[in-house]
């Protein structure tokens, strides 16, 4: 029996969140083109889609500020983020404060991954 796209996808990188995080062009490497952009496409939508419920959720711990910010997997370079809330811990608006250089694959802090 042939074994689907997805599991092929799933078994290259390891997790769902792996694949995630998967560029276009590793993507590419799987996949044609138009797939490729499907499938980015729907992660990206996947992670908008968890912040936005998160946020409209109490934002009263670190695990649900971090569901809060999960649009910010789809970054490519560091940002600030100051999340402003209400005083029974509610989403009231979001600041990106800064943003820095876009960071390569297996860099972090301008110097290679050890």
């Amino acid at each position: 029996m042939k074994e689907s796209v997805a599991l092929a996808l799933i078994r290259h990188f390891g997790s769902l969140k792996a694949l995630a995080r998967a560029s276009f062009q590793e993507l590419r490497q799987f996949l044609p083109r138009r797939k490729a952009e499907a499938v980015v496409a729907a992660l990206s939508m996947s992670a908008i889609a968890e912040t936005e419920h998160a946020r409209s959720e109490q934002l009263d711990n670190p695990e649900s500020i971090y569901r809060a910010c999960a649009d910010m997997k789809l970054f490519n370079q560091e940002v600030l983020r100051v999340i402003l809330l209400d005083t029974r811990y509610r989403h009231i608006s979001t600041v990106e404060i800064t943003k820095g250089r876009q960071q390569r694959l297996g860099s972090r802090y301008g110097r290679p991954c050890e």
